[in-house]
């Protein structure tokens, strides 16, 4: 099994991104069925809150190599 370490300093940022994206598209398809006039989630609130959310986490054992 891959550990975490590894896995993502194989894949970085643009695996990052296209996931984000990914997701992104999906909550606003569901968002859609649940609630229709509700407005869509943009990618500047999705990156908004992804920051916040690495400002607290701590950093991975090998980014201090």
């Amino acid at each position: 099994m891959t550990d975490r370490n590894e896995l993502y300093r194989k894949f970085g940022p643009k695996l990052a991104e296209a996931i984000t994206e990914a997701v992104l598209d999906q909550l606003n398809v569901l968002g859609a069925l649940v609630k229709p006039a509700q407005a869509e989630i943009t990618k500047q609130q999705v990156m908004d809150t992804i920051f916040d959310k690495l400002e607290a986490l701590s950093d991975y054992d090998w980014m201090a190599e």
